[in-house]
C-alpha cells in the first residue's frame, strides 16, 4: 500500500467479487498461480464478517484469508463443506428442526465447552460435537458468541487479554469452528438468547465437558 494511500473500507452487506479479488490481490502482489483466486473470493467474504479484527479494512481482510490460503490451499472450501456436513449430519438425527428465522445470539463458553480445558492457561484438544454443533446453529440462523474469562481485562491485564484473544482465535481457526464474535469484554455483559457453559447450572456433560448432542436435543424441544 502506498504511504499516502487511505486504506479501503469493506462495503458493508456488499460482496466481493472477482474483479474485486483481483483488483486487491494485485495491491498485495498476489501470484495466481499459487494461489486459486475463486478460493481468494470465498475467503474475502467469509474474513469480511470477522471485522472486530480487520475493522472493515479490506487489505487486512484480505490478508487474514490469503494466510489461511498458504496454510491450506481449499481453506474455505472445506470450511463451506464441513458447515454443509454438518447440517445434513444433525438432519440424520430424528430431533424437530430449528422453528424461526429471527438472528438469535447464542454465548458459548470456550474452555471444557469448544476446546478441553490445557494444563494452566494450554489448550487441550476440541470437546467432541462442539464444531459440528456450532455450525448447524449458525447455519440456522443463530450468532455464536464465544466468551471466556481468558480475556476478562480485570483478571489478567491488557496484555494477557490481548495475548488471550490471539491464542483463541488461533484455536478456533485451526480447527475451523463457526463462530461470529470472540468476546473481548469491551461492551459488558453479552446479551444472548442462552449460554452454553460448562459450568453453567443444568447444562448436561459428558465427564467434565459439555454434551453438545443432549445440548441441541434441549434446544430443539425448547426453542429459543
Amino acid at each position: 500500500m502506498l504511504i499516502n494511500e487511505a486504506p479501503q473500507k469493506d462495503s458493508g452487506a456488499l460482496l466481493y467479487t472477482l474483479t474485486d479479488a483481483m483488483r486487491i490481490g494485485k495491491k498485495l502482489g498476489v501470484k495466481w498461480a499459487k494461489v486459486n483466486v475463486n478460493e481468494f473470493v470465498m475467503g474475502l467474504n467469509e474474513e469480511k464478517k470477522h471485522d472486530e479484527v480487520t475493522e472493515g479494512d479490506e487489505l487486512k481482510i484480505a490478508k487474514l484469508a490469503l494466510r489461511n490460503l498458504q496454510s491450506l490451499p481449499d481453506y474455505y472450501t472445506q470450511h463451506r463443506n464441513m458447515e454443509i456436513n454438518a447440517l445434513e449430519w444433525w438432519r440424520t438425527k430424528t430431533h424437530p428442526k430449528l422453528r424461526g428465522e429471527e438472528r438469535k445470539t447464542i454465548c458459548v463458553d470456550f474452555d471444557d465447552t469448544i476446546f478441553h480445558k490445557g494444563v494452566s492457561t494450554g489448550i487441550g484438544p476440541i470437546v467432541e460435537g462442539a464444531k459440528e454443533a456450532l455450525a448447524f446453529l449458525r447455519a440456522n440462523g443463530y450468532q455464536i458468541i464465544v466468551s471466556s474469562g481468558r480475556t476478562n481485562r480485570r483478571m489478567v491485564g491488557e496484555e494477557g487479554a490481548r495475548q488471550a484473544y490471539s491464542t483463541m482465535k488461533a484455536a478456533l481457526d485451526g480447527e475451523r469452528v463457526p463462530y461470529d464474535v470472540i468476546d473481548t469484554g469491551d461492551g459488558g455483559k453479552v446479551w444472548a438468547v442462552l449460554s452454553v457453559d460448562d459450568r453453567g447450572v443444568g447444562i448436561p456433560l459428558r465427564g467434565t465437558v459439555v454434551d453438545w448432542e443432549r445440548v441441541l436435543k434441549e434446544i430443539f424441544r425448547k426453542p429459543v
